[in-house]
């Protein structure tokens, strides 16, 4: 694993280095998908933030729900 490689935990979580920042996605690691994903086409429009990403993910993985969905019932 070289040094650049150690920046990302699990492909996309980015490691805080020495920082008391939070972990969170590096939503940029799926930009060259040949189908991208719904949260990051949201993100490159300016549709929606970085942290409102990352809280309407996490709250998915709590209740299950798709990330559309999550976003349309917060509004």
């Amino acid at each position: 694993m070289t040094q650049s490689d150690k920046r990302y935990l699990g492909g996309g979580l980015r490691i805080a280095s020495g920082t008391a920042a939070p972990l969170r996605l590096d939503h940029s690691y799926f930009e060259n998908e040949v189908r991208p994903m719904l949260g990051t086409i949201l993100v490159q429009k300016g549709w929606i933030t970085h942290e409102r990403l990352d809280s309407a993910l996490e709250e998915g993985k709590i209740t299950g729900m798709r990330l559309g969905e999550t976003l349309l019932r917060r509004g």
